[in-house]
């Protein structure tokens, strides 16, 4: 190897090295920041990683905080919402589970799970301020 040839090879290294930690401290970063947003969302809700992987939402829901009429107003309104997305999973939730009943049972549940998870509310407080401001009966 001619000495040219040496300091071709060493600055091909130390390039290749320098791209490297670049690269690592880069990425770091960015996974840093991805992990803070996440932890940043404003919602009562918390999330976790079901067997299969993908995130689930866990509400907190206590029935004897809500009246009747004030269940049944979030059932109508989640129900009208997921009829103009369309979603049939919160519609078919809402109706095989008992139907606009004033009860929060799993289909309740289940349906606000969704309703979270496609951004028709963020949580449970957010459905009663808006289905109590948008109430029809």
């Amino acid at each position: 190897m001619t000495p040219e040839t040496k300091k071709t090879l060493k600055a091909i290294a130390l390039t290749a090295g320098i791209i490297l930690v670049v690269g690592g401290i880069g990425l770091l970063i960015y996974l840093n920041w991805k992990k803070n947003k996440e932890d940043d969302e404003d919602s009562d809700a918390e999330t976790q990683k079901n067997s299969a992987g993908k995130t689930t939402t866990i509400v907190k829901v206590v029935p004897s905080n809500y009246s009747v009429s004030e269940i049944k107003k979030m059932q109508n309104y989640l129900y009208l919402r997921a009829t103009m997305m369309p979603n049939s999973y919160i519609i078919k939730r809402l109706t095989d589970t008992g139907g606009i009943d004033g009860k929060m049972g799993d289909g309740f549940n289940d349906a606000l799970k969704e309703a979270i998870r496609v951004n028709i509310v963020k949580d449970l407080n957010d459905l009663l301020t808006k289905a109590t401001r948008n109430s029809i009966s």
